[in-house]
């Protein structure tokens, strides 16, 4: 198998620097992009662009050595669209984020320069020419890692690692000083540019390896969990778009968990793959969000399970709040596992239909809403594309938030051992793995797999704890099921009925919330019935998940149904199903999961403290009560962006507005942008206290 190298790098800016988003606002233009935590970033995908520029650079100095390093490095798209896939990229590369030494300092100096255009013959500005951006000070340090899918010393390593040495600035305006940079490896893996290049004129191509032997004879089957922890943000997408935006689901699909597997495997033994996708135990389930931040012990992450559509929520219940209270008053309901009296809704509150996966930690039943899974937009912008006329291409992509995935995959033990290591009780095994699109730059991180009890009741095919006192049991549909592909004229719900009931010879009390619709599927080897352009597996009809199967009494071998999946379509994920978690108890918040980050002492202190020194340091000039109170209330409501562009807008007022500003804007800014937003509202009503008590 491959060895995958590891770099630890980092960037030190010899001049202000200006990597855009794509995206502004009324007042600034475009901003710095930064993660989830309001860190300043260098996008992964920048640096990706402008190592591939310096590949290109050296197949045009060395044009029979050298000449196809950037797509064997970086990949290669279908150009002629018959889907030969012909490489993808061999290394990783992780966005370059702020490095503070000073652990209580809090982010970095950005500012905000403007520019016009001078029309040439008047020596006026241009009109509508101006432009505002931000900036990021010189002398700032980010660090990250390369990976490098080669072994050390071949070619590729060689190739990539001085490419990106060789990389003198980042950002916009480069060609007019901005952005100048000096990119080093730690010490212990720093090798200088001229020693690289030398060494890659040498060098050989990596070779494939060798086909390692696989033992068979382990005949019995092992359920895993995965638990996969996310460093970059992460792009699956459901549905193809005729935009350029490309928007990602909240799961990563069951066939992408199956591709991973099926592709290590491959990667060692191309026969014990080819056993592995024939073999009728292999199963995996989607992997769904199941915590906000990552925590030490993996055991401990709540088992997530989808829902949608049939379970209902109160419309005005806010995040965190129990949603059971008061006796008899239900402010949540889910018509699949008890009906539920419409008549005692209230008008003010009444219940709506929510998607989102129920995150079971024991008794517990918490509902994380689709709607407030974090997303991470991004624009890009492709110089050199061949396959536009202009050479230009820019789109956006909208990806999940680095957050924490989990599922369970069924299959062989043999296999098992081959690509997760040797899987047995207590034995947590890590893998570095990449989901979804855009592999290089994102979906990167750790899956870890560790074995689990088949009698376990968290299990997805194990028996009901919804606690329903009759005798029904309710499934859940996790992965798309698929249909034939010729469409019924009957009612969503009854065609779904009369399906299960051909397919497992039960028939169903009742189908509920069946969606109907179109799955999509795309992989890099081009394999598959295909339609149009590209590597696009052709469209299915399919049952999607969330839908639910309600039989009226227990059933006999259910857990070997629901095993067995249902449907056809195992090989590529489809037909995953599960029992019903039941009734939700609480509302998951992100903000309030278990995050060092956001939780502990230590940042409240620390935001007390940055208060203070504010305090200290503009006691007398700064704004009023009433000022200070208008920008808590944005960052209460409208979160951090309006917010800034609240305070920008501050920037454009009057000159006596402005000047209650001038002074603390900086300090004000930086704290709101790099505190988490309730402990910075808490921090804003603590400075609007400190300003009261002064006047009385």
């Amino acid at each position: 198998m491959t060895i995958k190298m590891r770099y630890n790098y980092t960037l030190t800016l010899k001049s202000d620097a200006e990597p855009g988003t794509g995206v502004g606002g009324h007042i600034i233009n475009q901003r710095v992009p930064r993660n989830r935590n309001g860190e300043p970033i260098i996008p992964a995908t920048h640096l990706k662009g402008l190592i591939r520029e310096e590949l290109l650079k050296l197949g045009e100095l060395f044009p029979n050595e050298l000449d196809t390093l950037a797509d064997e490095c970086c990949g290669k798209a279908d150009e002629d669209g018959k889907g030969d896939w012909t490489t993808e990229s061999c290394f990783y590369i992780s966005d370059a984020v702020l490095k503070n030494e000073n652990k209580n300092e809090t982010g970095t100096k950005t500012s905000f320069v403007s520019r016009t255009s001078i029309d040439s013959a008047s020596g006026k500005a241009k009109e509508t020419s101006l432009r505002t951006t931000e900036r990021i000070a010189v002398d700032n340090v980010f660090k990250g890692m390369l990976t490098v899918n080669a072994k050390e010393g071949s070619q590729q390593d060689l190739a990539i690692r001085l490419a990106m040495l060789s990389i003198g600035a980042i950002g916009g305006n480069r060609t007019r000083g901005g952005g100048k940079c000096l990119i080093e490896f730690d010490s212990r893996q720093n090798s200088k540019p001229g020693d690289l290049f030398k060494q890659l004129l040498k060098s050989k191509k990596d070779e494939l390896p060798q086909k390692e032997n696989v033992n068979f004879l382990r005949t019995e089957t092992t359920t895993l969990r995965l638990i996969f922890e996310a460093d970059s943000p992460v792009c699956c997408p459901e549905h193809p778009v005729p935009s350029n935006v490309i928007k990602s689901g909240f799961a990563i699909p069951a066939s992408a968990v199956q591709g991973l597997i099926l592709n290590r495997l491959n990667q060692r033994n191309e026969d014990a793959a080819t056993k592995l996708f024939n073999d009728e135990n292999f199963r995996a389930y989607p992997l769904l969000p199941c915590a906000a931040f990552k925590q030490d012990k993996k055991e401990n992450y709540p088992i997530p399970l989808r829902v949608s559509l049939t379970h209902k929520v109160a419309k005005l219940i806010s995040e965190g709040d129990t949603l059971i209270s008061n006796g008899d008053k239900l402010n949540v309901a889910d018509e699949a596992i008890a009906k539920y009296d419409w008549k005692k809704v209230e008008g003010a509150n009444p219940l709506k239909a929510t998607g989102g996966v129920l995150l079971i930690n024991g008794n517990e039943r918490e509902l994380w809403q689709a709607k407030s899974i974090p997303h991470i937009p991004s624009a890009h912008g492709v110089l050199n594309d061949k396959n536009t006329t202009d050479g230009r291409n820019l789109y956006q992509v909208d990806s999940i938030a680095p957050i924490v995935w989990s599922g369970f995959v069924r299959l062989p033990k043999w296999a098992a051992d081959v690509v997760f290591g040797n899987c047995n009780d207590n034995n947590l095994q890590e893998i570095f793995v990449s989901f979804g699109k855009k592999r290089s730059t994102h979906g990167n991180g750790k899956l870890f797999a560790f074995p689990v009890d088949e009698e376990d009741k968290t299990l997805p095919y194990n028996s009901s704890t919804h606690g329903s006192k009759n005798m029904e049991t309710v499934l859940i549909v996790q992965s798309p099921i698929l249909l034939p592909d010729k469409s019924s004229d009957q009612p969503a719900n009854e065609e779904f009925k009369i399906f299960v009931e051909t397919k497992w010879g039960i028939q169903p009390k009742e189908c509920m919330g069946t969606v109907i619709g179109i799955q999509f599927g795309w992989n890099r080897h081009g394999k598959g019935k295909q339609t149009g352009k590209g590597k696009r597996v052709r469209a299915c009809r399919c049952v999607m998940p969330g839908s639910v199967i309600i039989f009226e009494t227990n059933i006999e071998n259910l857990s070997n149904k629901i095993k067995s999946g249902l449907g056809g379509g195992r090989e590529q994920g489809f037909g995953a199903v599960a029992v019903h978690p039941g009734l939700a108890t609480k509302i998951f918040s992100p903000d309030k999961s278990d995050s060092k980050l956001l939780k502990s002492d230590v940042d409240e202190k620390t935001m007390i403290q940055e208060v203070l020194k504010i305090w200290n340091n503009h006691q007398k000039d700064l704004p009023s009560p009433s000022q200070l109170a208008a920008v808590r209330k944005e960052l209460e409501i409208n979160g951090k962006d309006k917010t800034q562009e609240y305070l920008d807008h501050q920037t454009k007022r009057t000159e006596r507005i402005w000047a209650t500003w001038e002074s603390c804007f900086s300090e004000v800014e930086n704290f709101i942008k790099n505190t988490d937003s309730k402990l910075a509202a808490k921090g804003l009503k603590l400075l609007i206290d400190l300003k009261i008590s002064e006047k009385n």
